[in-house]
């Protein structure tokens, strides 16, 4: 009976295994090398006690982003704070090298407990918009929101990137992927996915961004 127990914590712990043993979504409690803290979970509804310290996109130190290299970044308390129209943001600026038509930008934000949900906008050589926002999509077999930018035809003009959320968003949350649901559903089960499968949307995170030449599929 002790075994039992014991078995039935270390899946509650871990999340469900697989007839072979196998852990389904074993990251979905990160890892030692991402971890977000109790002080920035605690920022999730508000960000009224944090400062502004940047008026403009231009305010921001901007980071150069080189072509076809996978760069890791995090939005943290140590980055520039906007007020832009759905609230405050922690933001980044990146600077970009002589763009192509047919590049675009590609971040990546993966979901554990807490997901950043990553907003973009390209910007010219004086830090004004060009083209609309870009929102991210949340892709659920890889439980990560997934946002590709194209630069088409302004690629002459774009020249910074900046990535941010949106306050409104924070406090929300999305169901992550069931792995076990989806093996019931292919084998004529259909259950519901299980509550506790879900990511908080927070203002801070790890993320990957790359500048990477788009193809049509």
């Amino acid at each position: 009976m002790k075994k039992i127990l014991a078995l039935g914590v270390l899946l509650t712990m871990t999340g469900c295994a697989d007839k072979n043993g196998n852990i389904f979504n074993p990251n979905l409690f990160g890892s030692k090398t991402q971890e977000v803290t109790t002080k920035e979970v605690a920022t999730v509804a508000d960000l009224k006690d944090i400062s502004i310290t940047a008026g403009h996109f231009s305010d921001v130190e901007a980071t150069y982003l080189q072509p076809n290299k996978t760069v890791p970044f995090t939005l943290s308390h140590d980055d520039a704070v906007m007020q832009l129209d759905s609230g405050k943001t922690f933001v980044k600026v990146f600077a970009l090298p002589a763009l192509e038509f047919d590049q675009g930008i590609h971040v990546i934000s993966g979901a554990r407990e807490t997901v950043v949900v990553p907003y973009l906008q390209l910007l010219d050589g004086q830090f004004q918009p060009v083209g609309d926002e870009v929102t991210a999509t949340f892709v659920e077999k890889y439980d990560q929101f997934d946002l590709v930018a194209p630069v088409g035809d302004d690629y002459q003009s774009i020249r910074y990137v900046a990535i941010y959320s949106h306050q409104d968003d924070y406090g929300q949350r999305t169901q992550l992927f069931d792995a076990e649901q989806q093996h019931d559903k292919e084998n004529g089960v259909d259950v519901p996915p299980k509550p506790w499968l879900k990511t908080t949307h927070v203002p801070v995170g790890n993320m990957t961004i790359k500048l990477e030449r788009l193809t049509e599929e």
